[in-house]
């Protein structure tokens, strides 16, 4: 097990690597973990807005979205998303991330109109799904979040707390990798994207287990 340290933070490896973490470049938003430049649509920028002492990736509600490669994510194996949030406006369902076109398939994790962190994972054919009880996710309010897959297990937490967990026995079916929209949403609107903040939002294959928050960007 490798164990690796941040001011104010620590955190337990227990197996696997980190395949995708957004983080910003100078005017670009990029995977620090392979370094290509995530495609932007829509107005989405580097934002003042900052978290941790970090620039922050901004989006306006209206249609800004970015998009990625899967390739690596993880489909059976354990994993853990976890990232930093602050949302400024609450539609429908602001889309963190997103790894669907259609269906019950890829990743859908967002925030309900009620301040819950949902999440929702499927392979083509039914979803796994969690979800924390509401305001986990104030609005305006920056908010450490993390969900793990172990073994059958989803288990979410805000702050380092968990917060809610289910059972997964399938598979996850990957489609294209979006931040800030569903794809699979054939209704997609202002009503649906996220408005607000997102920094190192990461997605590791293998667990990282909770101990502190940590106060500073993940690297």
């Amino acid at each position: 097990m490798v164990t690796t340290a941040a001011a104010g933070g620590f955190w337990q490896k227990n197996s696997g690597s980190s395949v995708f973490l957004l983080q910003t470049n100078g005017g670009n938003i990029i995977n620090k973990r392979t370094g290509a430049v995530l495609a932007k649509t829509g107005n989405v920028v580097v934002s003042s807005t900052r978290i941790v002492g970090q620039d922050t990736v901004g989006f306006d509600g209206a249609g800004g979205y970015l998009t990625g490669s899967v390739a690596g994510l993880p489909t059976s194996q354990d994993f853990t998303i976890r990232g930093w949030v602050r949302f400024a406006a609450t539609p429908n369902f602001p889309i963190i991330l997103s790894t669907r076109n259609s269906g019950t398939r890829g990743i859908l994790l967002g925030i309900d109109t009620n301040g819950s962190l949902a999440m929702h994972a499927g392979n083509g054919s039914a979803w796994a799904s969690i979800a924390s009880p509401a305001n986990a996710i104030p609005r305006n309010d920056t908010k450490f979040f993390q969900v793990n897959r172990e073994a059958t297990i989803l288990k979410m937490y805000v702050g380092g707390v968990q917060v809610a967990s289910g059972s997964i026995s399938h598979s996850i079916v990957h489609d294209t990798l979006t931040v800030g929209r569903d794809l699979g949403n054939p209704n997609a609107g202002s009503n649906i994207y996220m408005n607000g903040n997102v920094i190192d939002l990461e997605i590791t294959s293998g667990l990282v287990l909770p101990v502190m928050v940590p106060d500073t960007p993940i690297v």
